[in-house]
């Protein structure tokens, strides 16, 4: 999905329920808006602990034919990362599926910032993987607004046939999401500063590792590539386990010389 964000396609509700399919079980799949009244929380059992109602299902064509418009804007004057977090942000908040909104929520945010231009195509930010990275801001930045609105909100998911109240659709409309934008360049500035230069970095010793190996060994190119990561991911040694259950052909002498050239390529 997020190499998708790159294609330049177009935002449509036909495309929202492709994603929606494609990141669920198909006997999970939805083909519109939903026509029932979700809500976000936990079912204890005992007794349902309601914490965000959105909007009601008569509702939601408005919301989300105003949420699309805005992804006409992306190549307009619209800042990028404001416009990722009205976009993103404002599809969580409208929930417009009865699952996969979260998922798709996250994929929003790559798709309206490769879709202004904000990283050079081809180059997949793993801004997504840092906001899940630093759930508690995260967490926070989306109670922020949906306590809010929860505070003015009357529903009972045990009788799902008597309609929310309070959750109008003005309040999904016009929201204020300074917070929610703070949160966004909080993570890019993180995905940029940090963690992308560490993917960079690794990148690159990976690739002096395999073409060291790749010189010296003549495996095929799966193997070199487990190899290095086995090895990596265990402080520079091959453990006993994986050499049992990947590599008992190799001689003890060619372990030791396939490992220091993994140690030397990942070496501060």
């Amino acid at each position: 999905m997020l190499k998708q964000a790159d294609t330049r396609e177009a935002l449509s509700e036909a495309r929202l329920v492709e994603l929606q399919n494609a990141v669920l079980d198909p006997r999970f799949h939805e083909y519109t808006w939903r026509s029932q009244q979700n809500w976000i929380g936990k079912d204890l059992g005992y007794r349902k602990k309601v914490d965000f109602v959105p909007p009601r299902p008569e509702h939601l064509a408005n919301l989300m034919t105003g949420l699309l418009a805005i992804a006409q804007d992306f190549a307009s004057d619209l800042e990028p990362v404001v416009a990722a977090t009205a976009m993103a942000f404002g599809f969580v908040y409208i929930h417009p599926f009865m699952d996969g909104n979260g998922r798709i929520h996250r994929y929003l945010i790559h798709d309206a910032l490769a879709k202004a231009g904000f990283a050079p195509r081809g180059i997949v930010l793993p801004v997504s993987a840092v906001i899940l990275a630093n759930l508690d801001d995260y967490v926070e930045t989306l109670e922020h607004y949906s306590h809010a609105i929860n505070q003015l909100t009357d529903y009972h998911p045990d009788t799902p046939d008597i309609p929310a109240q309070g959750n109008d659709a003005v309040y999904f409309r016009f929201p204020d999401f300074t917070r929610q934008t703070e949160c966004l360049y909080r993570a890019l500035e993180r995905t940029v500063e940090e963690d992308l230069q560490k993917e960079i970095n690794y990148l690159l010793r990976f690739d002096t590792a395999y073409k060291q190996l790749n010189e010296e060994f003549d495996w095929p190119a799966h193997r070199l590539e487990l190899f290095i990561r086995v090895v990596e991911q265990n402080g520079g040694t091959l453990s006993n386990k994986k050499r049992q259950n990947y590599f008992d052909w190799m001689k003890k002498d060619e372990i030791e010389r396939a490992e220091l050239a993994v140690q030397n390529a990942f070496a501060d």
